[in-house]
């Protein structure tokens, strides 16, 4: 979780009052942009947010196969979970064997000339995931091309990138000319590899969207570069529709942090470097240091006992992800007197839907000034876990654990000002909190003010404004510091 430094911000943003008034700005009232902008807390109970995906897959329709959900990952360009941290050298572990059926079907399914199938593919063959066939550069070129062919978004984004960046070549040393065929298909408004590109990305949009696709687009209006005109609404559409799909993105690398907090940066892979490092050694924890906190952790060290629950309950770093073993070692924490092992054990059992359960540890934590304490209080009273739900209580824990530098409560404070639960409904002081958020680089606060400036939702609409803060949302895509940065920087 990140908490900020409140010493050297100005308190007076985070103090005000959940009984004050303040005046809307604009012509929308704070429902309409409610209405609009349908925020909701960073924090759920876990059985809420099963809940919500059962009516998202229901209304999809009839269930997706395996095989899919593997394809989908892989041309979002999120890596895959192949099972090794939780086995064994020389050991089949059920993921690897579920990842090895689905990637069968992807074969056939290409073989047989499905877009989603050949697109994932193409990726797979491209990008050298640790769990997907070796990197192959002529087979991926081949797959992306078919499933491009077929009006696949992902593939024709990857292709338009390809083709801007001319990171094959660059890399590699690798030629690669967009065929004559997808030329026919897509012509590009003028010569070069940068028009190629922008045709390409130009028909992933219109084909179903594509993050990449947008963030690339979102670039070059912003920039003024790859023969187009530098426009601000266009780029801030363009950025809008990129941070939007980044925040679905996130969302599942959020549930696996204990407060479903928003992370300070992405453990992806850079995946076009020609030798892949270890997931673990990129983020600066390697299996030896994550040996050296299980040590502590055992010999009875707090730090360790912390981490080592942090780890267990992210699955991250080579520790397989176990709810319960996180549980144990923040409760060895809390034991001791620490702070946040009694606030993280308070969250997960908040999680779990065991308010009782979680009162004791998070008021605790809170007397002992956590802000993730106060912060799971709010949520208690916010959902009724354990207590009589009660929208004030809520939002002064919530305002505590702020007071505290505590950033997803700052946020979540505005998102309770523009719902008017638990204080005075007001677009004002909800535009305040999340303008404190999205300055210290909260992604869904950077995401709902670009909107709003972009709509003139509250305020005077303010195009420049909107863009910077869409462009920082956006930022956050998982893929985006691996993928991006690597390709567009490649002779690195």
């Amino acid at each position: 979780e990140r908490h900020l430094d409140t010493r050297s911000m100005p308190l007076c943003l985070l103090s005000a009052s959940v009984a004050g008034t303040a005046s809307v700005a604009g012509t929308a009232s704070a429902a309409e942009v409610a209405a609009v902008l349908q925020p909701r807390l960073t924090f759920a109970p876990d059985e809420l947010r099963a809940a919500e995906a059962a009516v998202q897959a229901e209304a999809a329709g009839s269930g997706v196969a395996a095989w899919q959900a593997v394809a989908r990952t892989v041309t979002a360009l999120q890596r895959l979970d192949c099972g090794h941290d939780a086995g064994v050298d020389g050991v089949t572990t059920a993921k690897e064997a579920e990842l090895l059926n689905a990637t069968e079907a992807i074969l056939d399914a290409a073989a047989g000339g499905e877009p989603l199938a050949m697109s994932a593919l193409g990726h797979m063959y491209l990008l050298g995931d640790p769990c997907s066939p070796k990197r192959n550069l002529t087979w991926a070129t081949h797959w992306l091309e078919g499933a491009a062919a077929a009006g696949q978004p992902s593939a024709l984004a990857m292709l338009g990138f390809l083709n801007e960046s001319r990171a094959l070549s660059r890399v590699y040393n690798f030629s690669y000319a967009t065929p004559a065929a997808l030329t026919a298909r897509y012509p590009p408004a003028g010569g070069g590899a940068y028009a190629q590109g922008r045709a390409l990305y130009e028909a992933a949009l219109t084909s179903g969207g594509s993050v990449l696709a947008s963030l690339a687009l979102g670039s070059q209006y912003s920039n003024g570069f790859a023969g187009v005109a530098a426009s601000c609404p266009a780029a801030a559409a363009h950025y809008e529709a990129a941070a939007a799909g980044a925040m679905a993105q996130l969302d599942e690398k959020r549930q696996r942090t204990v407060e479903q907090g928003w992370l300070d940066s992405s453990s992806e892979a850079r995946t076009l470097l020609r030798k892949q490092p270890a997931a673990a050694r990129e983020s600066g924890v390697d299996p030896a240091s994550v040996e050296y906190m299980d040590y502590c952790a055992h010999v009875g060290d707090v730090a360790g006992q912390v981490g080592m629950a942090h780890l267990y309950h992210s699955g991250t770093h080579g520790v397989p992800r176990d709810t319960a073993a996180a549980a144990h070692w923040f409760a060895a924490a809390a034991a001791k007197g620490d702070p946040m092992g009694h606030a993280n054990l308070g969250l997960v059992r908040l999680r779990a839907g065991d308010g009782a359960g979680a009162l004791p540890p998070l008021r605790r934590a809170a007397k002992r000034s956590d802000p993730s304490g106060w912060a799971g209080l709010g949520y208690a009273y916010y959902y009724g876990l354990g207590v009589r739900q009660d929208y004030a209580l809520a939002a002064k824990a919530l305002s505590a654990a702020a007071r505290l530098g505590h950033l997803d409560a700052i946020f979540n404070l505005g998102v309770l000002a523009l719902r008017g639960e638990g204080m005075e409904q007001s677009l004002h002081k909800a535009e305040r909190f999340w303008r404190v958020a999205a300055d210290f680089s909260h992604p869904m606060a950077q995401y709902y003010i670009g909107r709003m400036k972009a709509r003139g939702l509250g305020a005077r609409r303010d195009c420049e404004t909107a863009l910077f803060f869409l462009q920082h949302a956006a930022a956050a895509w998982p893929a985006g510091n691996g993928f991006l940065e690597t390709g567009l920087a490649a002779p690195e």
